[in-house]
């Protein structure tokens, strides 16, 4: 019987990781002492069946949704702002006039892009998310340009854009109230990475719908993130298994676990080893492509079968460690009844510690998210 725990924690998040296939929740608790503790999960749930569970309605303040890469895209601008009166100290009022300019110019643009890229309407795609993460006044990198005389303000925008049908799910669980935060789970996971490594930085986010290559690398103004299309698929994994065996696919992931915890016989051992040569190989050269860049680290749905660390010519390619993690930024994790797997924790964690550390990041950025309902934000 597991012990009863008669205390309350200090805080409460929701996240909610949406795929076009599913949408997944994991309810996390945040003691004084920063450890997380896992509350509830909820399990290929719906809009629907969220908006309906009134347990839920404290958590307004506390809703973070992380979408896959194949519902949401967001892109870095290094933009340059040239001043009337460079004399005078930067106000308040004169930059948030020169960032919704800047944000003005670039918008359609990366409209356009995300259409593109999530192969939807550029009228079914809205922006979800801004902010600076980048200043530079006259060459010199400050982390608020606020005050100073300058002649140049240097910025590099941010932008997270999804498709209209997220946006209005997220809307029916909130009530039409504007308390929550977007992000890209990918980037999320490479911006998390970040805080505790230098650049060239690369993260290969692997997934059913899709898969990409997300690179971190610096430019004149600051730290830039590029996005290059993986060619594999993690359910190629099982769809090999499917063709060998014959059998269905969730047989086929139980005979994939089976096989990564050597519980399998000799021969079945070697029949799967020799079904994941073909997609190990076309793995390779995916990765091969898109050239990763500094420390490669690798987020998969499933646990590849492959051993690492993985040895790429110059490259390295790791897993990423949550554990060690938590522990660089002060957390601790509460494993007993931990409900998701080692190879999904990252998908959740990476996303709450985003917003941990945004919520309190900058004024600047809470001021430029109030200001951006004109550009076709609905929050």
């Amino acid at each position: 019987m597991k012990p009863l725990r008669f205390w309350k924690p200090k805080e409460s998040f929701l996240i909610l990781q949406v795929s076009p296939e599913r949408i997944n929740g994991l309810l996390l608790g945040l003691s004084a002492d920063k450890k997380i503790y896992a509350r509830r999960y909820f399990e290929d749930t719906s809009w629907t069946n969220l908006a309906a569970r009134t347990d839920l309605k404290h958590l307004v303040k506390n809703v973070i949704v992380a979408a896959d890469s194949s519902l949401s895209y967001t892109a870095t601008i290094p933009v340059a702002l040239n001043r009337e009166n460079p004399e005078e100290p930067l106000a308040a009022p004169e930059l948030e006039n020169l960032l919704s300019q800047a944000v003005g110019r670039v918008f359609n643009q990366c409209r356009q892009e995300a259409g593109r890229y999530l192969e939807m309407d550029d009228l079914d795609v809205v922006l979800v998310g801004s902010r600076v993460i980048n200043f530079k006044i006259d060459g010199h990198h400050v982390l608020n340009p606020l005050e100073f005389s300058a002649r140049k303000v240097e910025a590099v925008l941010e932008l997270t854009l999804t498709v209209r049908s997220v946006l209005d799910g997220v809307k029916s669980i909130l009530k039409n109230k504007p308390n929550f935060y977007f992000t890209e789970t990918a980037r999320a996971e490479l911006a998390v990475l970040a805080r505790d490594h230098k650049s060239p930085l690369s993260l290969l986010y692997l997934g059913e719908q899709r898969s990409i290559c997300l690179i971190m690398e610096p430019s004149p103004v600051g730290q830039i993130f590029t996005r290059h299309p993986l060619k594999w698929s993690s359910l190629s994994i099982a769809q090999a298994l499917t063709k060998e065996w014959g059998v269905d696919s969730g047989v086929a992931h139980r005979i994939y676990h089976l096989f990564l915890k050597s519980k399998m016989s000799e021969r079945g051992s070697k029949t799967v080893r020799k079904s994941m040569e073909p997609v190990r190989i076309s793995l390779m050269k995916a990765i091969d492509s898109v050239h990763p860049r500094g420390q490669v680290y690798v987020d998969s749905p499933l646990p590849l079968f492959m051993e690492m660390p993985l040895r790429r010519g110059k490259l390295s390619i790791e897993e990423v460690s949550v554990g060690e993690l938590a522990k660089h930024f002060g957390f601790s994790i509460d494993e007993e009844g931990w409900p998701i797997s080692v190879s999904q924790t990252m998908r959740y964690l990476a996303p709450f510690w985003e917003y941990y550390y945004d919520r309190s990041d900058s004024t600047v950025n809470r001021w430029l998210k109030r200001h951006l309902n004109w550009l076709g934000a609905q929050i």
